[in-house]
C-alpha cells in the first residue's frame, strides 16, 4: 500500500513536471527552427524526455541502479504529464465555468 507521504511527493513531482513542460514549450516554440513543429508533438517529446531525465537524476541522487522497466514506466508517465500539460488547464477552466452556472 502506498503511504500518503509518497503520494504527496508523487503529485508534487507531477505538478513540477507539468510546469516544466509548459515552460519549456513556451520557450522552444519561440525559436525560429522549431516553429514548424506541431505543439502537441513537442509537448509529448518534452514530457517523455523530462520524465526519463527526472528518473535518471533521482537514481543518481539516490545512488541506485536503474532497472529496464523503470524507463518504460517513466515514458508512460510522460504521456500522463503531456496530457495534463495539454488539456489540464482547459478542463479545469471548463469545470470551473460549469460550477459557476448552477
Amino acid at each position: 500500500m502506498m503511504k500518503a507521504e509518497n503520494l504527496t511527493l508523487l503529485l508534487g513531482a507531477a505538478g513540477l513536471l507539468v510546469f516544466g513542460v509548459q515552460l519549456c514549450t513556451e520557450v522552444l516554440k519561440r525559436l525560429p527552427g522549431l516553429r514548424r513543429i506541431p505543439t502537441d508533438l513537442l509537448v509529448f517529446a518534452l514530457s517523455v524526455l523530462l520524465c526519463i531525465g527526472t528518473l535518471c537524476g533521482y537514481n543518481s541522487y539516490a545512488q541506485r541502479i536503474s532497472l529496464w522497466y523503470e524507463y518504460a514506466l517513466a515514458a508512460a508517465g510522460g504521456f500522463v504529464v503531456a496530457y495534463i500539460a495539454m488539456f489540464g488547464w482547459g478542463k479545469l477552466r471548463d469545470l470551473w465555468a460549469r460550477s459557476k452556472k448552477t
